[in-house]
């Protein structure tokens, strides 16, 4: 019986789980990240919490826990919750030998983002390493620790600008 692994260079799956508006993956995210990570999946990106959770390696699985929200109206004043999200960059690198294929991801980066309105207009996501921050966020280093701790908290490799 032929799987997907068999047909596919690299192997993504996006999974909406979790509990929304905390920050720490529940047993079954955990556990769930575990089983697709021995099944060969290469990269799971989680989403449904609305805030974002811990960045990790499983061997080789790069597991996203939760983004965040990209782009949200949700505002709260409690360290911005719904109102920063992430976006993750990396390199998928493929090296074929003979008939052997090997697949690695490297260069994993991310960005803490912003979303900034006024009177449900003109909304802005502004990555955090935009210069200009300060002008839509202007306790931008406090939220950005808070977050930053956050996404490293279960591997302080993991990057963030």
């Amino acid at each position: 019986v032929m799987t997907v692994r068999d047909n596919v260079d690299v192997l993504i799956v996006a999974m909406h789980w979790g509990v929304e508006y905390t920050h720490e993956p529940t047993a079954y995210q955990r556990d769930m990240a575990n089983y697709l990570a021995s099944l060969g999946v290469d990269i799971i990106i989680g989403t449904h919490p609305h805030v974002i959770q811990p960045i990790e390696w499983i061997d080789d699985t790069l597991v996203i826990y939760s983004l965040g929200n990209f782009i949200s109206a949700q505002y709260q004043n409690e360290n911005y919750n719904k109102m920063v999200g992430l976006m993750t960059s990396l390199e998928i690198n493929k090296k074929v030998v003979g008939k052997n294929v090997e697949i690695s991801i490297s260069n994993v980066d991310n960005d803490l983002v912003y979303t900034y309105y006024k009177s449900w207009r003109n909304f802005k996501v502004i990555p955090f390493s935009n210069s200009e921050i300060g002008n839509y966020l202007p306790d931008y280093k406090s939220v950005y620790d808070y977050y930053k701790k956050i996404v490293k908290r279960y591997d302080n490799s993991i990057s963030v600008k």
